[in-house]
């Protein structure tokens, strides 16, 4: 079925927010929501965006008179990279609103609210944005968007049978989310129980382990293909190197630290993010990173990494940072740790049943990201179906 089709003005108020305030003297914590395009994106798509990084005060809605919205306001990114990202929310909370923004108040005498959000999910925005060095949407472009118009009580027939095939995805996908939860706290569990408390000889991290401080310059060509590592390509608690560039690709030009398939990654920054990894190449990482050498005589690489994943060490670590504003663990303090070093041979037989262990929520996360782009793949086919009079 084909349904008769209006121009987005004819059934929305189309409007952009205006310019964020200048200065701390304008945001307060118990001031009035300001949603900005980040937002927008931290929800990805929502029908109730509640929450705001930012909030603004008297003084600035006196002083700029920023763009208003109520509650149930429909926007969207309208210029920046953004667009690209089909994000979409309805407000969940009267807020003011950034210039980044495009705003739709439906008319709900032509249009449900709900069936124009839904329908704005199916619209490829990017498609309509002028400049791939700078996109932006114009409004007056949008304003001649065609939205199919049923009569309102197929509107409201087809949104609650979106809303309940969305539902059911979003089912599927708690169930999943939690299912991969336990089994990372069981990870968590395992690494404390047989590290955290086993027996052996007490020594320091300076005993048995080196850092690697070899700086190379990535403009080398030798270096050029190899991987780069930093802290945003390590996956908090489980230790998943992801999202790896080339050194090429990153277009580094300052000295980094290089590391091989023998050394384990510990980033020192913010660690109560438990960021450790165990890399199976050589590479370079960034100044973030402590490239560590264990004594492979003493101190098997595969043991040294479930140590720093240990909720023990991390507890010392964030006890021992500095910089309140940006937690850093030092050398110094990284080699005073001090735990209990059992021998090869049952350092071997507990790395074993952890990594069995590490390897199911791997393969979980595995699972998890694949399920996730299907569920995307279906929501875009229910909308579909729902706007070419199919569901």
């Amino acid at each position: 079925m084909k349904y008769p089709t209006k121009r987005l003005e004819d059934i929305a108020e189309v409007r952009a927010g205006s310019p964020a305030p200048q200065g701390s003297e304008y945001f307060s914590p118990d001031g009035f929501p300001f949603v900005r395009v980040q937002d927008v994106g931290r929800y990805g798509r929502t029908t109730s965006l509640s929450e705001t990084k930012d909030r603004i005060n008297i003084h600035a809605v006196k002083t700029f008179r920023p763009a208003f919205a109520k509650k149930g306001t429909i926007v969207f990114p309208k210029s920046g990279a953004a667009i690209n990202t089909n994000s979409r929310a309805i407000l969940g909370v009267d807020a003011y609103v950034v210039s980044h923004l495009a705003m739709l108040n439906a008319r709900e005498e032509i249009v449900e609210n709900l069936w124009l959000y839904y329908f704005l999910c199916t619209v490829d925005m990017g498609a309509f944005a002028r400049t791939a060095a700078l996109p932006s949407l114009r409004l007056s472009e949008l304003k001649v968007l065609p939205v199919p118009v049923p009569p309102l009580t197929e509107q409201r027939r087809i949104v609650a049978r979106i809303k309940e095939c969305m539902e059911r995805i979003d089912e599927i996908e708690k169930l999943r989310l939690q299912s991969l939860s336990e089994r990372e706290i069981l990870l968590e569990s395992l690494v404390e129980a047989m590290v955290g408390s086993v027996k052996g000889v007490s020594v320091l991290l300076n005993d048995v382990c080196q850092i690697n401080s070899k700086l190379v310059d990535p403009r080398e060509l030798q270096y050029l293909n190899h991987y780069h590592v930093g802290g945003a390509n390590i996956e908090s608690r489980t230790g998943r190197l992801i999202d790896l560039k080339t050194s090429q690709e990153e277009g580094l030009k300052s000295g980094k630290f290089i590391f091989d398939a023998t050394m384990v990654l510990y980033n020192k920054i913010r660690p109560y993010l438990v960021k450790v990894a165990l890399p199976s190449f050589q590479g370079l990482c960034s100044a973030d990173m402590y490239p560590l050498s264990p004594d492979a005589s003493r101190l098997s690489r595969d043991y040294l990494f479930f140590v720093l994943m240990s909720r023990h060490f991390t507890n010392y670590a964030i006890a021992g940072s500095n910089r309140a504003g940006m937690p850093k663990v030092n050398r110094k303090h990284l080699f005073a740790y001090r735990f209990n070093l059992p021998k090869l041979t049952d350092q071997a037989k507990t790395t074993d049943i952890l990594n069995e262990t590490r390897s199911i929520v791997e393969q979980l996360q595995t699972e998890m990201a694949a399920g996730h782009n299907e569920n995307a793949s279906l929501r875009e086919s229910i909308l579909r179906k729902a706007f070419a009079g199919e569901l």
